[in-house]
């Protein structure tokens, strides 16, 4: 149950409500697209304020192997541990973090994800990376306690 409620947040997280999202789209009509499989990604070692058992780490980790395991999906993850980067921004890191409170995130917005592209000569988009902000007023819990 603890894994579900966390997966279920980050699936909130990336995909937003029902049309709470912006398709990126270059000129040419391409979406960006990841230059090489599997995306490693970090969590903030602080992990989330109101998880105090270190489940948090896990729902998250378990949330990507979902998001990877699903067939309609071709994407793979890695995890490469916990990381005392905290806030987004473009360092090499593919960063989940619960402790950011320096990004615009609207008060009725659960997470963001930031992306930083490329665009190559053929203005193909390529994502460099990927950071996920979870609003630091959300409700957050591995139990489906709020």
């Amino acid at each position: 149950m603890k894994k579900l409620v966390v997966a279920l947040l980050l699936v909130a997280c990336l995909a937003g409500r029902a049309r709470a999202y912006t398709t990126i789209v270059a000129f040419n009509g391409q979406s960006p697209t990841w230059g090489s499989m599997p995306i490693s990604f970090w969590i903030n070692s602080a992990g989330s304020p109101a998880i105090t058992n270190g489940s948090d780490f896990a729902a998250v980790q378990a949330a990507f192997q979902t998001w990877q395991s699903n067939p309609l999906t071709s994407v793979s993850f890695q995890y490469m541990g916990p990381t005392p980067a905290s806030t987004v921004g473009q360092d090499g890191l593919n960063l989940v973090t619960f402790v950011d409170s320096s990004v615009p995130i609207g008060s009725d917005v659960a997470a963001t994800t930031f992306l930083f592209e490329t665009v190559d000569a053929a203005g193909y988009l390529t994502i460099q990376e990927a950071d996920i902000a979870v609003n630091t007023t959300a409700v957050v819990s591995t139990s489906g306690a709020t």
